[in-house]
């Protein structure tokens, strides 16, 4: 299924004052007639990251010539060049974040000739000593990350599973070249199972089978809802760990199955841990190995499922937890946060440690981020890098929960949910990438 973008146009004028009042079809190099060229840009047009636009003209036997505008600046936008000898130039446009991320890029070839006006597409128009040029904002790309044109990636509906009405919680691995996310599917307000689907691109997915991959008894303490998992590679064992509401009890308890080959699981009869305090209820959603231990990262609340904030708990076997002595590891600090943080997802980098989480906010949710030395002294980068409804696939009031991160040739894939906001429960899939 393709991805809907909305597209913004931006009309940049360069206006060329020559010095002459012949105008040649084609002005050769050694053309010395100069004249000024505006970049005009309307500020109401700009994507809402960008911070700086820089425009380079190239050209043989030239040195290039770049300007650049800060667009919170003054109430426009206009890059300036003054002396530009007549002729053709390529123009490569480039605008930035705040932190020197290229968020668009675009280039064309442009011919300047006096006493004209030319548009990029090569229509003429009837005015003087000016360019037209239309730019086209890539609204796919979000803070330098780019949607994925198959989006959404899965939905209950392709899913087919009987009965289900919503998908949530990806998690995303490889198994060899193979691609596999475990979700959980909803079927009432507090019943969910977990299912995989596979894919050979991490793009294209197709579900594996309808069988849960955890059998649920619905006389047992994990029979009622299964969510919320984390999955690690230990010692050549995969470890597998969901979330369990105990419907007798409304009592929180954490389980955990294992496989040799990341497919097939065996469940431990019973939970590893029960949830209490702070982390009455909770949700795990990622873990790493890190010092010869799982790290084990988790949102925590309280008995009203109200106060979300993060913990982590380690194992030097991959069942017998503690809690860590810095929990909880990060709370609500920002606005946009709203009353909690959820679903953190973890990975390691080059340069340490990424946590992905969700903001929880009456009627909107957003996407941030974390990073961390350690893995657990965590900081901020402060805004979200995925809004509420900054992306609209379907309906125009949808929200961003609980991303599922994974790194593969380079390339960063962020997978999260999509609530739809007139909907009962959560329905499918998304994806953004960063190269």
């Amino acid at each position: 299924m393709k991805l809907k973008i909305l597209i913004v146009f931006i009309t940049i004028l360069f206006a060329f004052y020559g010095c002459s009042n012949d105008a040649p079809v084609q002005p050769d190099i050694n053309n010395q007639e100069q004249g000024n060229v505006t970049i005009a840009i309307p500020k109401t047009a700009i994507p809402q990251y960008v911070a700086t636009i820089t425009a380079v003209l190239t050209r043989d036997g030239y040195e290039p010539i770049e300007e650049s505008v800060y667009v919170f600046d003054g109430p426009s936008a206009d890059i300036i060049f003054n002396e530009i000898i007549a002729g053709t130039w390529h123009l490569e446009v480039n605008a930035y974040s705040s932190d020197n991320t290229i968020l668009y890029s675009g280039d064309t070839d442009v011919t300047v000739n006096p006493g004209q006006q030319t548009n990029v597409n090569l229509t003429l128009s009837a005015a003087t000593g000016s360019i037209n040029l239309t730019v086209t904002w890539d609204t796919g790309t979000i803070t330098g990350w780019h949607l994925s044109e198959e989006n959404p990636v899965l939905t209950y509906v392709e899913a087919a599973i009987p009965n289900v009405t919503g998908i949530r919680y990806p998690l995303v691995y490889k198994v060899g070249n193979q691609w596999r996310m475990i979700f959980t599917t909803s079927y009432y307000e507090y019943y969910s199972s977990a299912h995989c689907a596979i894919s050979d691109d991490g793009e294209n997915w197709t579900l594996e089978t309808t069988n849960e991959i955890l059998h649920r008894d619905g006389y047992s303490w994990d029979g009622l809802s299964i969510s919320g998992q984390a999955i690690v590679k230990f010692n050549g064992v995969y470890y597998l760990y969901y979330g369990v509401i105990h419907g007798a009890y409304n009592q929180w308890m954490l389980g955990v199955a294992t496989s040799t080959d990341g497919k097939t699981w065996t469940k431990q009869p019973e939970p590893i841990m029960t949830g209490q305090e702070w982390y009455y209820a909770f949700s795990v959603r990622s873990a790493i190995v890190k010092d010869g231990q799982v790290y084990l990262y988790f949102t925590g609340m309280n008995s009203a499922w109200q106060n979300k904030k993060f913990g982590l708990m380690t194992s030097e076997n991959g069942i017998d937890f503690s809690m860590h002595q810095n929990n909880p590891i990060l709370e609500t600090s920002y606005d946009w946060e709203g009353d909690g943080i959820d679903s953190p997802y973890v990975i390691e980098t080059d340069d340490g440690y990424e946590m992905y989480y969700t903001s929880v906010k009456s009627s909107e949710n957003h996407i941030g981020k974390a990073v961390s030395s350690d893995g657990v002294n965590w900081q901020k980068l402060g805004n979200p890098i995925l809004e509420h409804n900054s992306v609209v696939l379907f309906d125009n009031d949808e929200r961003a929960l609980y991303p599922s991160v994974i790194e593969n040739n380079g390339v960063t894939y962020l997978y999260y949910t999509v609530f739809q906001q007139n909907q009962t429960f959560s329905d499918y899939i998304a994806l953004i990438k960063k190269y």
